[in-house]
């Protein structure tokens, strides 16, 4: 049978050979640079030993256990101890400052902001050079491009193109392997109209005499509507009369389309009169 003392030694190799491992595993994460995972590690390993800490001075109160404490804890709490200044001197992870003037920028919905979306990757407030930024619209829109690589300053920037929603809209920016933050912009409606949708897209009239209504919506490139008002006409002006509020009136059998014109815009909708020829 293994006598105590050499059982304790065994335990005592053991448990260092545990703990040096950590140290191993803890300097690597520290060169690779990987502080997220090394916070957490040293989180939980310091939190271990606080506990460990306790229970020893409970056990040396019993004068039978204090011997295995001594062989077994001893040198691992010693090595925890000779390592925690080291471990506490690790890197804050890469931070992000927005670097945009101004931080709120103003723009119109489906457009470009007047000026490109920058930020800046600090480490320890030095600038991290070679540090990936994810740039995410959650607001719909886009960022072009979504990914970007920090310059020797660490700056890195994107144009980011408004959603079709008015109002305030936010980017988030990401870096890998670091901390996010988000960046606000207002969307105004579009300052000019983009296209005339005509309702209906079309109609039959049966005699001369006969009449239908036609409406029109001013709309930007996201849809949203602009207001406005159309001039109406018709292109042969001999089939049907245009009225000023889009009201069509048969005047003979024939076939000809109503025109909607705001500006350079321009849409029109068929019109047929079947019957009723003066």
């Amino acid at each position: 049978m293994m006598n105590v003392d050499r059982l304790l030694a065994v335990l005592n190799i053991v448990v260092t050979v545990l703990v040096a491992m950590a140290g191993v595993i803890l300097t690597v994460l520290y060169a690779s640079r990987n502080e997220i995972v090394l916070k957490n590690i040293y989180d939980a390993v310091m939190t271990q030993a606080r506990k460990s800490g306790k229970a020893l001075l409970v056990t040396l109160k019993s004068p039978s256990k204090r011997g295995f404490v001594a062989k077994c804890l001893g040198a691992p709490i010693l090595l925890l101890i000779a390592l925690s200044p080291w471990l506490s001197q690790r890197e804050d992870g890469p931070s992000l400052t927005p670097t945009v003037v101004p931080a709120d920028q103003i723009g119109y919905v489906g457009q470009p902001l007047p000026s490109p979306v920058a930020v800046q990757v600090q480490t320890n407030s030095v600038p991290m050079e070679g540090a990936t930024v994810m740039f995410a619209p959650t607001s719909g829109g886009t960022a072009t491009p979504d990914a970007v690589a920090t310059d020797s300053a660490g700056r890195a920037q994107t144009v980011w193109t408004l959603g079709c929603r008015s109002g305030k809209q936010t980017l988030v920016a990401r870096v890998l392997g670091g901390g996010s933050m988000s960046i606000p912009a207002t969307a105004r409606p579009a300052s000019v109209p983009t296209r005339i949708e005509i309702t209906p897209d079309s109609a039959k009239l049966t005699s001369v005499g006969d009449t239908a209504g036609f409406s029109a919506r001013l709309l930007d490139q996201c849809d949203n509507e602009f207001p406005g008002k159309v001039v109406w006409s018709s292109i042969r002006q001999c089939v049907f009369k245009a009225g000023s509020d889009g009201l069509a009136t048969a005047l003979r059998m024939g076939t000809d389309s109503i025109v909607a014109t705001f500006g350079n815009l321009r849409a029109t909708a068929p019109v047929t009169v079947e019957s009723g020829a003066r």
